[in-house]
């Protein structure tokens, strides 16, 4: 059996916020593509995992549990200038 699981992440809060302003609304962008990617017509995923401002530790341990993942998306709502 085929497992479609996404991992969606928003993340809006910086150590240095001067440079990158809080976001406003990830929680809101990964929660409307979560309904998207759940409704059976659209994504036909499983419930999507959430996570909003976790660590990377967290993020791992969510999104790779599993080794029978046959179609993953992860999805991230965020600033990523600078980063690598």
């Amino acid at each position: 059996m085929t497992r479609r699981l996404a991992l969606l992440i928003g993340n809006g809060n910086y150590e240095n916020e001067k440079q990158f302003p809080k976001l406003k609304t990830p929680q809101k962008d990964i929660e409307s593509l979560a309904v998207l990617l759940h409704d059976p017509l659209i994504g036909n995923f499983e419930k999507p995992s959430c996570l909003v401002d976790e660590l990377e530790r967290t993020i791992s341990r969510e999104f790779f549990v599993s080794s029978k993942i046959n179609v993953p998306m992860m999805f991230c709502s965020s600033t990523f200038q600078g980063m690598v």
